[in-house]
């Protein structure tokens, strides 16, 4: 019997680009609402006042990141999309096997992802890859770990699932097939 470690979910990964929208948009409230110069009232900060450039620049900044995480937004949306389909629709191909590291990404980063061999498959997990895929190494608590018995669901090198299952065959000897989640 086995149990599932991961498995990719239909909708999540929006709120890393909200982030930027969110900024964005505070930032241009800021420079419409701030004070206009210092001493003149009001309530959210009274001691701080903003030239006509000032306020120009920030509005120009908030507008700049509401739109690039729009943008960032709807590529995201797009990728979960494609990646919860494949998983949906079975075109993922299923490695079943011990784990064998090749490399384990640092916890700083900076390098590498966690580079894992799975019978004839080898695949990098990065940590600082923003996607809704697999994307947690060793240093960050993952579970391929060396020697783990795993089946993972990968398709175009992102982990879509992973299952712990019972080590019955000795190690090396992985199974590579295509099957429907």
């Amino acid at each position: 019997m086995s149990e599932t470690l991961f498995v990719i979910s239909s909708s999540e990964g929006l709120s890393e680009p909200m982030g930027l929208v969110l900024l964005g948009v505070g930032l241009a409230i800021f420079a419409i609402f701030a004070p206009k110069e210092i001493g003149e009232r009001s309530t959210v900060l009274a001691s701080t006042g903003l030239r006509k450039s000032e306020r120009v620049a920030l509005l120009i900044t908030g507008i700049g990141f509401s739109v690039l995480g729009a943008f960032q937004a709807n590529d995201s949306a797009k990728r979960q999309d494609r990646l919860y389909r494949a998983y949906a629709e079975g075109k993922c191909r299923v490695v079943e096997g011990t784990v064998h590291l090749d490399h384990v990404q640092p916890w700083e980063g900076h390098d590498l992802g966690d580079v894992v061999r799975l019978g004839d498959e080898e695949f990098v997990i990065d940590h600082f890859r923003s996607t809704p895929a697999y994307h947690q190494t060793i240093a960050y608590g993952g579970v391929l770990r060396e020697g783990a018995a795993v089946r993972v669901w990968l398709y175009r090198g992102a982990v879509l699932r992973i299952d712990r299952v019972p080590q019955t065959s000795p190690p090396g000897s992985e199974q590579n097939h295509d099957v429907s989640p």
